[in-house]
């Protein structure tokens, strides 16, 4: 199931007010979910977000890391992970909307399951792992994502987190007792390279298909009621 089709569902299951975007972009995944709210956050925008907003979108342009600093609004509703792709920046996107987000609210986290090694290589930008990765790059960078994935499997007790295929990996991270703890230490982790991940990606991430997330799905809905 394409991802922004992912979060339109998770959006609509909530019945909740709120959506929030760390990585707007383009646009394309924050324009098109229908919410009451929308706050956008990104350094760089491309596209001429202050004659495009509508009235019940906000954007901020700036770092997710600048947005929280000053601003503490409290999200009710869906927060979307897809701003710099690395482990340390994904870590504090998710503690920072954690400290803003009603119990019941949901945190999506994209690109968190790359499909070759060429994708997940690690570095401070896009433009490094460019760079790194030579002309084959494509620009379908997920960077080291799955490793704060896999961290937050591993250490947080209070936290149910599963990702689907999505497009290169959607992670889901609620509030609620986790279905398992990832038995790996942190220090091995963040040591890891992409055959780490490739040989237990269901385990690390732990992976749902289709039909596990409709399920979650209707007990959302059923939860809002």
């Amino acid at each position: 199931m394409e991802y922004r089709e992912i979060i339109q569902k998770v959006v609509q299951a909530l019945g909740k007010p709120d959506y929030l975007e760390i990585g707007v972009n383009e646009g394309k995944s924050f324009r098109p979910v229908e919410a009451e709210r929308k706050i956008g956050i990104d350094p760089d925008f491309r596209f001429d977000y202050v004659n495009r907003a509508k009235p019940n979108e906000k954007y901020y342009q700036m770092t997710s890391d600048e947005y929280f600093a000053s601003h503490h609004d409290v999200i009710d509703g869906v927060a979307f992970i897809d701003g710099l792709h690395t482990c340390a920046q994904v870590m504090r996107d998710v503690d920072n909307v954690l400290k803003t987000m009603t119990p019941d609210s949901v945190i999506l986290i994209d690109d968190s399951s790359p499909i070759f090694e060429s994708e997940a290589v690690p570095a401070k930008s896009i433009n490094e792992a460019a760079l790194i990765v030579g002309p084959k790059f494509d620009y379908s960078w997920c960077g080291d994502v799955w490793k704060a994935v896999a961290i937050i499997r591993a250490t947080a007790t209070d936290l149910h987190v599963f990702t689907v295929k999505g497009n290169r990996g959607l992670t889901f991270v609620t509030r609620g007792k986790p279905e398992n703890l990832l038995s790996i230490p942190v220090g091995e982790i963040l040591s890891a390279d992409y055959k780490y991940l490739s040989d237990a990606r269901e385990r690390i991430l732990n992976m749902k298909d289709d039909a596990y997330m409709e399920e979650w799905l209707i007990g959302k809905k059923a939860a809002a009621r």
